[in-house]
């Protein structure tokens, strides 16, 4: 796993390239060196990269047992992985944490699983949709008009319906 903070006016590392964090930083992060407070305005990147867990055949592979399909966990519900802020004395209940970043992850068995994907897709871009609305109106209460950011996400949705 890597770690960069960039701070403002610094370009964050290219996307799809490896992170470039030393080792010295890589080394006292993952010694339990404190990584002190959390600044909103820097943006951090993140790796994490694994050699047993093979998302396209939905199994867990490499271990020193055979393999396990991730189905035999969860049947055939999604992989959700978050990214959120715990609030005090939250407890780490859903309702408390501040999400910062939620990805889900829909496996799609070869020859079978079409209709669930594309009806996935289709309820994700039917909440953006919603969503952008209700960016409208809240923009337009506050006089900002927020037509740019509904636009683009209403076209993303639209992508995302044709899938």
């Amino acid at each position: 796993d890597r770690l960069v903070a960039s701070p403002p006016g610094t370009a964050p590392p290219e996307l799809g390239v490896p992170l470039d964090e030393s080792e010295a930083a890589r080394s006292a992060r993952k010694g339990g060196a404190s990584l002190g407070e959390w600044d909103p305005s820097f943006t951090y990147s993140f790796s994490f990269n694994t050699g047993y867990i093979d998302l396209p055949h939905w199994k867990l592979h490499r271990l020193p047992m055979r393999d396990v399909y991730l189905s035999s966990f969860w049947s055939d519900s999604d992989l959700r992985l978050v990214v959120y802020e715990d609030a005090p004395g939250g407890g780490h209940a859903w309702r408390a944490n501040r999400y910062a970043l939620c990805v889900r992850i829909t496996h799609s068995p070869a020859g079978g699983g079409g209709s669930r994907r594309q009806s996935s897709s289709r309820r994700l871009a039917a909440a953006a949709a919603a969503r952008a609305s209700e960016n409208d109106v809240g923009d337009e209460a506050d006089g900002e008009g927020g037509e740019g950011n509904s636009a683009a996400l209403a076209a993303s949705s639209a992508a995302l319906a044709a899938a």
